[in-house]
C-alpha cells in the first residue's frame, strides 16, 4: 500500500508540469487523444518509461522495453534522459495529407487504415546545461506525434521533430505563444535543414553537414537569426557525415560514417544484381531517407536517427557490393527535394514486377527493376514515375 500511494503523489506531482491545455470538441478521438498527449509529456517530465511504452503500439513495445533498460543511455543522458522538466504549452491537429511529404504514411495507412491522427505539440523542455544536443535542448520544442488505433485504443506511433516547413504551414500555434520563443525555435528549425544543429541562444550544439566548418555555421546562424539572408533549400551534395544508428541486437546507438551506411543499406533493401538505372533509384531513396532524418529526427526523444531494421531501413556492416556502392557512386552529389525545394521523406515498398503505383508517392522496389529492364527508364525517370504529382511532390 505504501508503494502504491507513492506512486500516486508523484504521478500529482508530475501534473503540475502540465499546462492547462484546453481543447475544446466534439470529436471523442480528438478528446482521448488529447489526454494521452498530456499523459505522454507528464511522463517525460517524470522519466516515466513505463507510460511511454504502453502509450507506443505492440510492434513498438520491445525495442523500447529493452532502450529504457540500458542504463548507460541514463547515464549519458540521451535523448529524453536529458530533460529535468516538460511543460507542454499547446497543440493544434494537422490534416493527414500535410505530412505526406514528411513520414511513411503509405506504410501507416497500410497498418491503421483510416484511423490516423496527426498533432503538432509545442513544449518546453528544461535541459541541464551541458546536456543540450542536436536531438534535445533548452526551450521551446516542437513535435509531431501521429496517432494509430490499435485494438480500439488510440497510441502513438510516431514522436518526431517536424520540419520547418510543416511548422510555418500550421501556424495556429502562434497565437497561443510568446512569438519570440516562436520565432527562435523556427530559426533553430531552419537551421536545422542546412545540418547545423543549435540552441536557443544560437550556440552551436553539432554541426552534420560534410561541406560546412564552423566558421561558416556561425555565419549562417548570424544571418538566419538576424533575418539577413533568405533560408534556400540545401545543395544536392550538401548530406550529412553521420547518421546515429540504433542496433537493434547490441540495443546500442552507433555513429556511422553516412557514405558507409549508404553502402551498406542499398544491398540489403535493392537486389545487387539488378540493373544499373534500378539500382540507382534505390540509392537515392535509401540516401534521402537516411539524410531526411538526420536532419528531421524519429527517435530525437531516444537519441539516434535510424533503427538498422525494417522499421527504418535494413543496415548490415560488411555487406557492401560493388554494383550497389557503384550506384551510389553515380548519384553522388545529386539532391532530390519536392516542388517546393525542401527535402521530403522518400517511401518504398516492395511492390510487385509490374509498373503499377505510377504518381504514388511510393517507390516500388521491384516495379523500379521493372521500369529499367522492361521500359529502358534512366534512373531519373523512375523516380519522377512513383513522386511525381503525388501527396509528397
Amino acid at each position: 500500500m505504501k508503494k502504491l500511494l507513492a506512486k500516486i503523489l508523484v504521478v500529482v506531482f508530475c501534473l503540475t508540469n502540465i499546462h492547462s491545455v484546453v481543447f475544446a470538441t466534439e470529436n471523442n478521438s480528438v478528446s482521448e487523444i488529447a489526454t494521452k498527449i498530456e499523459s505522454y509529456i507528464s511522463a517525460i517530465d517524470c522519466h516515466d518509461w513505463d507510460t511511454i511504452i504502453s502509450l507506443s503500439p505492440a510492434a513498438d513495445k520491445r525495442d523500447l522495453e529493452e532502450y529504457y533498460s540500458n542504463p548507460v543511455f541514463e547515464k549519458e543522458k540521451v535523448g529524453y534522459y536529458a530533460v529535468i522538466q516538460a511543460q507542454l504549452e499547446n497543440f493544434t491537429p494537422v490534416a493527414l495529407k500535410d505530412i505526406a511529404p514528411y513520414t511513411d504514411l503509405s506504410l501507416y495507412k497500410e497498418l491503421y487504415g483510416g484511423s490516423l491522427e496527426v498533432f503538432l505539440l509545442n513544449v518546453n523542455f528544461e535541459v541541464a546545461e551541458g546536456n543540450e544536443s542536436e536531438y534535445i535542448y533548452d526551450g521551446l520544442n516542437f513535435i509531431l506525434t501521429i496517432w494509430g488505433k490499435e485494438d480500439g485504443e488510440w497510441k502513438l506511433i510516431e514522436a518526431s521533430q517536424p520540419p520547418v516547413q510543416l511548422v510555418e504551414q500550421v501556424d495556429t500555434l502562434v497565437l497561443e505563444n510568446d512569438i519570440s520563443d516562436y520565432q527562435r525555435a523556427i530559426q533553430v528549425a531552419k537551421l536545422r535543414q542546412y545540418g547545423v544543429f543549435v540552441n536557443m541562444k544560437g550556440e552551436i550544439l553539432a554541426i552534420n553537414n560534410e561541406n560546412m566548418n564552423e566558421e561558416q555555421a556561425k555565419e549562417l546562424i548570424s544571418n538566419v537569426f538576424n533575418g539577413v539572408s533568405a533560408m534556400a533549400a540545401p545543395e544536392g551534395n550538401e548530406r550529412p557525415k553521420t547518421i546515429r544508428v540504433y542496433r537493434t541486437s547490441s540495443k546500442t546507438i552507433e555513429k556511422i560514417n553516412f557514405y558507409d551506411y549508404c553502402k551498406n543499406v542499398l544491398p540489403n533493401e535493392w537486389v545487387a544484381a539488378w540493373s544499373e538505372e534500378s539500382l540507382k533509384a534505390g540509392a537515392q531513396c535509401v540516401k534521402f531517407v537516411g539524410w531526411y532524418r538526420v536532419y528531421n529526427h524519429k527517435y530525437y526523444g531516444q537519441g539516434f536517427d535510424v533503427k538498422d531494421s525494417t522499421a527504418d531501413q535494413v543496415y548490415k556492416p560488411n555487406t557492401e557490393k560493388s554494383n550497389t556502392t557503384k550506384a551510389i557512386n553515380a548519384v553522388d552529389g545529386e539532391g532530390m527535394m519536392n516542388s517546393d525545394g525542401a527535402l521530403f521523406y522518400p517511401s518504398y515498398r516492395a511492390g510487385d514486377y509490374d509498373n503499377s503505383g505510377k504518381n504514388g508517392g511510393v517507390c516500388k522496389q521491384n516495379g523500379s527493376h521493372y521500369l529499367d529492364k522492361e521500359k529502358g527508364y534512366t534512373y531519373w525517370e523512375i523516380l519522377k514515375y512513383y513522386y511525381d504529382n503525388s501527396d509528397v511532390n
